[in-house]
């Protein structure tokens, strides 16, 4: 409904300013952000394109408007994997002109950038720009506020992937408290933050607490989606791989057969997690496989002997 609106003002908007109006450049991000959401980049995209070109020809670029349509194009750049980080650098500059360094708008800015910078492992620039972040949330935000968690959750997932995992931990803790206090314990959000502090402790090499986190985002994402969900799969894939890590394979193939199934129906055939976690099982039945061969050698050879 939303994009058949935003439709609709676009045709009188561009009949009565004409194509070259801020206002039309304004239902072209309006369209984008929708379009993202519905997750057709290409097409958002587009749109954002077309506003930046407008604000760039009205208003000029250093405005918060053009901004947002840089933050626009990042975000459906980065969810395409192609090259989001030039746009969110872009719209952080002008922002801190415009804004002030200190402007939550410019916090969010730093905040994209630092997912950029981490989901290229370029850690320490991750972290640099959530400090960044932290330091304008903490400032204008209530301490129990879910943004709060939002980035408590980022520095500590790049600690975590950093090789830190216990100063990780300790962040996510942080987010796990303001989400069980603000969402209760039966929400998306609280189930990821526990997921996110079982990986911590996997890499910990803390396996009972990595089982009890994983166990608790499994049960809140089967509660809540009881249809069967990708997070929940997800879950399904990380207690398969933590039994498998354990050496109980006959566990552990229960749970990735679980997730790959849920997985199979959610997802696009060429999704990578299908592919992880019939990897994570045809490893499983290659390990098994070589374990009745060795046994079986094992046995004949011990004939042989006698």
């Amino acid at each position: 409904k939303a994009l058949e609106y935003y439709e609709k003002a676009l045709a009188i908007s561009t009949k009565v300013f004409g194509e070259e109006h801020a206002n039309v450049a304004h239902i072209y991000n309006s369209l984008g952000s929708v379009l993202a959401k519905q997750g057709k980049y290409r097409k958002s995209r587009e749109y954002y394109q077309k506003a930046l070109d407008v604000f760039k020809h009205t208003l000029g670029e250093e405005t918060l408007s053009a901004s947002n349509s840089y933050m626009g194009l990042a975000n459906a750049n980065f969810n395409l994997d192609d090259g989001a980080l030039e746009y969110y650098q872009r719209a952080c500059e002008i922002r801190e002109r415009t804004c002030g360094i200190d402007h939550p708008s410019t916090g969010n800015c730093y905040m994209a950038l630092a997912k950029v910078y981490s989901s290229n492992m370029q850690f320490d620039s991750a972290l640099q720009y959530y400090t960044k972040a932290l330091t304008i949330r903490e400032s204008v935000l209530t301490d129990d506020h879910p943004d709060l968690a939002t980035v408590f959750m980022g520095i500590g997932n790049v600690l975590n992937r950093s090789g830190d995992p216990v100063q990780g931990l300790e962040y996510q803790s942080r987010a796990l408290i303001i989400r069980r206090k603000v969402f209760g314990e039966l929400h998306a959000a609280t189930a990821r933050t526990y997921q996110e502090m079982g990986a911590s402790y996997q890499t910990a090499n803390d396996f009972a607490e990595a089982f009890g986190c994983f166990q608790k985002a499994l049960e809140i994402r089967e509660h809540i989606f009881p249809g069967g969900h990708a997070s929940t799969a997800t879950s399904l894939h990380s207690l398969g791989e933590l039994y498998a890590e354990k050496g109980d394979r006959q566990r552990a193939l229960e749970y990735l057969t679980r997730a790959l199934d849920i997985r199979t129906k959610r997802l696009k055939p060429t999704h990578p997690q299908i592919e992880q976690t019939t990897q994570s099982i045809r490893n499983l039945k290659k390990a098994e496989m070589r374990e009745r061969i060795l046994f079986f050698e094992t046995f004949h050879s011990k004939i042989k002997c006698d």
